[in-house]
């Protein structure tokens, strides 16, 4: 976990693999997956799009899943340099791996409606990489902090999102409601 938070992950999860977390038609043999979180800057994220960007602006979204490629692959590297097997997934499109599921296993946050994690870190922007190894660690357990509580209430993105794809109740997203 050091060396993950000193090579640019603002937080990591552990979790046992589970074959639903890979995609149909790929095998992952490793028996765990680190899940690397990357907390977005809210204040590049606010400029974007606006008039002095343009429309286009310091782009917060592509640095965070820059900066996970470059997480993950180091991650594994070091894992590799202690004699373990390591194969890094950066996402979004970690090939192989799904990054929503182990990232709730692993403590990183709870399912939003929206389908996506939110940590009770970095809220709804985090972004994920993932490494999955044989390296023996000890898993986290899934974190509860009252999302669902608390977005039952809120409804704030509900209303405003405008083509209407979050809704009121929950949905069944990915296995879990």
């Amino acid at each position: 976990k050091s060396f993950a938070l000193s090579h640019e992950a603002d937080d990591l999860g552990i979790a046992p693999m589970d074959p639903l977390y890979v995609f149909e038609g790929y095998t992952i043999e490793h028996p765990r997956v680190l899940l690397l979180a990357l907390a977005p800057t809210y204040e590049r994220l606010r400029e974007v799009p606006s008039d002095e960007t343009n429309g286009v602006g310091d782009c917060d979204v592509g640095d965070q899943y820059a900066k996970g490629t470059r997480s993950s692959y180091n991650l594994a590297n070091w894992i590799r340099s202690q004699g373990y097997h390591a194969d890094p997934y950066p996402g979004p499109m970690a090939g192989a791996l799904l990054l929503i599921p182990p990232a709730l296993a692993s403590g990183l946050g709870e399912l939003g409606k929206h389908g996506s994690l939110l940590s009770p870190r970095f809220g709804s922007g985090v972004r994920l990489a993932g490494v999955t190894t044989d390296m023996p660690l000890v898993p986290a357990v899934p974190r509860r902090f009252g999302a669902d509580e608390f977005c039952a209430t809120c409804q704030v993105c509900t209303h405003a999102c405008p083509p209407g794809a979050i809704t009121p109740q929950k949905q069944m997203v990915r296995g879990v409601e």
